[in-house]
């Protein structure tokens, strides 16, 4: 019964983790939409040099996952940058 009810507690933290994941990697998202992803394969970015937009892009991924790296450990650090990408195709597709 003890162990049943570890099991139960243990599968509810990882789904918290997991559900937390998914708010971290649309937070990063979220973040560059404005900057980036609004102007991105836009008019506006094929007339100008939009050099500025990789910087930001790296700036923040760098900022973020300085703290991430710290914080969570490798699976999750590796779920938060998958979900990040998949987030960051839906923007841009």
């Amino acid at each position: 019964m003890l162990l049943g009810m570890l099991d139960e507690v243990s599968s509810e933290f990882i789904q918290l983790a997991l559900t937390s994941v998914n708010f971290l990697a649309r937070s990063v998202v979220a973040d560059l939409e404005e900057p980036v992803f609004e102007v991105i394969f836009s008019t506006k970015w094929e007339k100008e040099n939009m050099a500025s937009l990789g910087l930001i892009t790296v700036r923040t991924l760098e900022d973020y996952f300085t703290d991430v790296t710290t914080w969570l450990p490798s699976y999750f650090f590796s779920k938060v940058c998958r979900t990040a990408s998949l987030y960051h195709v839906s923007c841009v597709v």
